[in-house]
């Protein structure tokens, strides 16, 4: 195991004014960007400053650096953008928007448009998002599908997956090898319902999407290949206990992943829970090398908000060693106004 960093970890929790939340962070420089309203801004302060990078007309929503330099960017309208050398240049006109954002992997860039009316799409480039093509369409009469959550890269298979639910028979995922040409699914009769999707050497984690726990769901890569195998994640892990109260809905959200052999891979997560009051647990960043997933950053009450609450992203570690998160909770900033919006900087270069 990786984990030998000492826990607690310093962190600092730094709210954002205005309707101010981060969206991205390019992990080479520390930079981290927020969303203001249809401007894209960024800071390399941590909050103390904020430049101006390009206002795009509608709501900044996702935002995903590029192995090119680019960022890509897609604004509530609906518009995919790429912004590079001070300009911006819109490449695709998507029906939906993405839940957990884009996913990046060198030159692949993808993401899944959620679009519960028209069941949604999977939208594909392999040149760093200049061109596209849709690579699932789902039949929007077909009563076993319906929305997307996410859709990822596997490099360890060279397998993109995608998740879908709501509800049985819909809670699902496909899985191509050829790039879309084929699709399979499931397991006849098994059903997982997940929102991220986390490959790691040995196994692919699925983050839950539940009323009634909160976890992940596990694939064991077999030795003959997934794409010769049935397909049966497990529920292997929770985070609380499976209760059948009556709890707002939770589920797992952006996932920061370090590719790379058993020694170097590793992944962070969190959740979000959807409610305008008191959350169901304290907002907290999972990690997992492939073992037991366990917490790294926990805070010390309920999540708390008006935006949902927990967390909506993680990124990193950056080149400095830290973890960024966008934590939605209530804090006061130093005026002693209360926010919701939080950058959340964890420093995971603590001594091991």
């Amino acid at each position: 195991m990786r984990f030998e960093k000492a826990i607690p970890l310093d962190y600092e929790i730094i709210p954002l004014t205005g309707n101010r939340r981060v969206v991205t962070v390019d992990p080479k420089t520390d930079t981290v960007y927020i969303s203001n309203g249809s401007t894209l801004e960024k800071t390399v302060d941590w909050g103390t400053t904020f430049e101006t990078v390009h206002n795009f007309g509608s709501r900044v929503d996702f935002v995903e650096p590029l192995a090119d330099g680019a960022l890509l960017v897609i604004t509530l309208n609906k518009k995919v953008w790429r912004y590079i050398g001070g300009a911006a240049t819109e490449v695709l006109q998507a029906t939906g928007t993405p839940l957990n954002g884009v996913c990046a992997y060198g030159n692949f860039v993808m993401f899944g448009e959620y679009d519960a009316g028209n069941k949604g799409k999977i939208q594909f480039s392999s040149d760093y998002g200049v061109t596209w093509r849709t690579i699932l369409t789902m039949d929007p009469s077909d009563p076993t599908v319906d929305h997307v959550h996410d859709v990822r890269f596997d490099p360890y298979e060279n397998l993109i997956w995608s998740a879908w639910g709501d509800g049985r028979p819909a809670d699902t995922l496909f899985f191509t090898d050829d790039f879309g040409a084929t699709w399979q699914t499931l397991a006849d009769k098994h059903y997982i319902r997940a929102t991220t999707i986390i490959p790691l050497p040995d196994c692919v984690l699925f983050g839950s999407d539940q009323y009634y726990t909160v976890g992940t769901y596990r694939h064991d890569r077999p030795h003959g290949g997934t794409s010769q195998s049935d397909v049966r994640p497990y529920l292997d892990w929770r985070a609380r206990k499976d209760t059948f109260e009556a709890t707002p809905l939770t589920w797992a959200t952006r996932a920061a992943i370090t590719y790379g052999g058993p020694d170097d891979a590793i992944a962070f997560w969190g959740y979000h829970q959807a409610s305008t009051g008191a959350g169901i647990l304290p907002a907290a960043i999972y990690a997992s090398d492939g073992g037991r997933p366990y917490p790294v950053w926990c805070q010390d009450k309920l999540a708390d908000g008006t935006d949902g609450n927990g967390i909506e992203g993680v990124w990193g570690p950056t080149a400095s060693g830290h973890l960024i998160a966008d934590l939605r909770s209530i804090y006061p900033d130093s005026e002693g106004i209360n926010r919701v919006c939080h950058i959340l900087k964890i420093d995971w270069s603590s001594p091991e």
